[in-house]
């Protein structure tokens, strides 16, 4: 998988190109069928693209009260990876950003990832005004030369998964349905000192201890984590006491 954090740096290509936009945070069963989608409608050699941001755009909108991320940006690249995506685009949703014109950031999407196919969520919106809906970009599609088709949101108990339903869960401690929605179970990765994760705006359960397991570099190690939403922080035991961690990355898996 190849990840761009600068849409100039897209290489070109000539394959065929389906292309998917959105902060697709937590990567949940949602995304994937999303994706799923995308996929099936390339041929063999197609490329699948996911356009999506290393912030949440209520950083710029609200940013006293940001959305908490179900899963940092480095760790949704991983997961939308594991799930097929070729190239991701990974930029910063900024104030700039939000006053592009939808037809402009479409045109130039299209300039640089000459994508032939467009699949969004259902009720999905873009661009200055949220003027990017689906009547205006399924009008100006055939003018730029791509298809898009808007996919029915997916369900699971007849309630439509979303990341702030799972954002909710999380931040009731419900992990057996947050990882329902999830389709794998819900942990966090980082960058961990002095037994320390710093997990600034990172959606968290309630505060207290929690059994945790833990993989560093391939290998599992069970352990604690005490969590602390108001501090924003995690702090880590490990039962095998003469393990020393630190500048590593760690993945965190709560039951």
């Amino acid at each position: 998988m190849l990840l761009i954090t600068d849409l100039d740096d897209a290489p070109d290509f000539n394959n065929p190109c389906g292309l998917t936009i959105g902060s697709f945070d937590g990567v949940h069963l949602g995304h994937q069928a999303l994706i799923s989608h995308l996929r099936s409608e390339l041929p063999s050699n197609g490329i699948l693209t996911v356009f999506t941001f290393s912030n949440h755009p209520s950083q710029n909108f609200t940013p006293h009260a940001p959305v908490p991320l179900i899963s940092p940006p480095l760790q949704k690249v991983k997961y939308l990876g594991k799930i097929g995506v070729d190239i991701v685009v990974l930029i910063p949703f900024t104030t700039q950003f939000s006053q592009t014109p939808f037809d402009q950031f479409l045109s130039r999407l299209k300039e640089r990832l000459e994508f032939s196919y467009l699949a969004l969520g259902a009720g999905a919106t873009f661009g200055k005004g949220k003027e990017g809906n689906e009547a205006n970009v399924k009008r100006l599609a055939p003018m730029l030369g791509f298809k898009v088709d808007y996919l029915p949101k997916f369900l699971l108990d007849g309630i439509p998964v979303s990341s702030g339903r799972i954002r909710t869960l999380i931040s009731q401690g419900e992990f057996s349905k947050a990882q329902a929605c999830l389709g794998r179970p819900y942990s966090l990765m980082g960058h961990i000192q002095d037994h320390e994760m710093n997990a600034t705006n990172l959606c968290l359960p309630p505060e207290g201890t929690y059994s945790v397991s833990l993989k560093i570099a391939d290998q599992i190690h069970l352990g604690s984590a005490e969590v602390s939403p108001v501090e924003q922080k995690i702090h880590l035991d490990f039962l095998n006491k003469s393990l020393k961690i630190n500048h590593q990355e760690v993945e965190i898996f709560f039951a």
